[in-house]
């Protein structure tokens, strides 16, 4: 891919004609979807006729507010160029054109961390603050640290493979951030709807003090499935707590069980608690969650037990756990109930240390994981009572008599 010049900073798959100059289409088009600080539900108006409250810029002198923009760095002059058309009359496209000037190449390089890449030059970071600054107010775009645009966050994931409209797209020919959620494990022990932009977007509103609960409910998902010999549940529930954006997960494993020593877990299925905790079943070479795992399964009325019970975490990235057992003795089978507390950080770029250790495991080798307290993450997510989760339609969903069907989704 080549250079990105502020002309396209703008996606031109978010405007309705991205071939006119950029002044008078993609420009206006990102303005129109802003809204002012002070009141949400008012738009801003791109026209020709200057406001009455634009008195006071009117009789300030032009050279004095370019003065005062000279001061600023190229970033905030640009933004400040943008405020009104006083101030664009006033101080014209110097800035813009400024920042303009610097072009920068998409975020491809899935395996390095922001540290391990070549250092942007200062007229770069200027180019990335000034469209972080135009982010800030829009409802509806976000600037994407991968594709290094503005940007829909439903279009990370509208570029991926739907079966249920038979749309493909080349993966060469999808977004950078598309294509970097493919080496990403958000996946394999959360979901395929969650991703970096959504929890960016949503994390922005939390913090401008908007109404996010529309956006928390696509990341909240429960399903159920079913396979020979056990079934599998998994539910996310996401939330914000003191500014950091916070998951818990749970993982219902339900099989055939008999009280005794000789004890083993299912064959083939997939548990995943975050990029370094896993499980797949029996195995001959077991992982510090399979030895969990099957010494709670040994003795699932023993709460005391100083090796399985208890919160445990994750020694590479900010997640913390803790195993249950639910005995069905009327079907002789029993549910390994597996609770996990995930920090992400504050989610403002998917460069933050939380953030880069919840999602590969190579990235741990970089740099250490960030230092937290036993039973921190829990309790900043919630004074957790097991019997209080278990609510009747988990438990009738775990109990229907199906030997394989397809996964079932539940409403989060």
């Amino acid at each position: 891919m080549g250079p990105i010049p502020l002309s396209l900073a703008l996606d031109p798959k978010d405007t309705a004609a991205s071939t006119a100059p950029w002044m008078k289409t993609i420009l206006p088009t990102f303005l129109a979807g802003i809204r002012r600080k002070t009141s949400p539900h008012a738009s801003w108006e791109y026209s020709d006729s200057p406001s009455p409250k634009s008195d006071s810029l009117s009789s300030l002198p032009t050279e004095l507010l370019q003065s005062i923009a000279d001061f600023l760095p190229t970033s905030s002059a640009a933004a400040l160029t943008l405020c009104n058309r006083t101030t664009f009359l006033k101080l014209g496209s110097k800035y813009l054109t400024s920042i303009n000037q610097a072009t920068v190449e998409p975020y491809t390089e899935w395996y390095q961390t922001q540290d391990q890449c070549v250092r942007p030059s200062p007229a770069q970071v200027e180019r990335e603050k000034f469209l972080e600054q135009l982010s800030r107010d829009s409802l509806e775009f976000i600037y994407c640290y991968y594709c290094k645009k503005l940007h829909h966050p439903e279009k990370t994931g509208s570029d991926r493979n739907c079966t249920r409209c038979s749309k493909s797209i080349p993966f060469e020919q999808r977004r950078p951030c598309t294509q970097l959620e493919r080496y990403q494990v958000h996946s394999s022990h959360l979901h395929g709807d969650f991703n970096h932009s959504r929890v960016q977007n949503l994390m922005k509103h939390y913090r401008h003090g908007r109404d996010y609960s529309n956006l928390l409910k696509p990341l909240n998902k429960t399903w159920t499935s079913y396979r020979d010999g056990f079934t599998f549940q998994q539910s996310v529930q996401c939330r914000v707590r003191n500014g950091r954006f916070m998951v818990r997960t749970q993982h219902w494993l339900l099989f055939a069980w008999a009280n005794g020593p000789d004890v083993q877990l299912p064959d083939h299925y997939n548990l995943g608690l975050c990029p370094h905790l896993t499980s797949t079943g029996y195995t001959k070479y077991p992982g510090r969650l399979d030895r969990l795992l099957l010494c709670r399964a040994t003795h699932p009325h023993c709460c005391e037990c100083g090796v399985c019970c208890g919160v445990k975490a994750c020694k590479d990235c900010p997640t913390e756990f803790q195993i249950d057992t639910k005995l069905l003795p009327e079907e002789d089978k029993m549910a390994l109930v597996i609770t996990t507390w995930r920090d992400f950080g504050k989610a403002q770029s998917p460069f933050e240390p939380e953030w880069e250790h919840q999602t590969h495991e190579m990235l741990n080798k970089v740099h250490p994981c960030p230092r937290f307290y036993l039973g921190e993450i829990k309790a900043s997510y919630e004074r957790f009572d097991f019997d209080a989760h278990q609510t009747p339609s988990m438990i009738r969903a775990l109990q229907i008599k199906k030997a394989y069907s397809p996964t079932i989704y539940e409403p989060g």
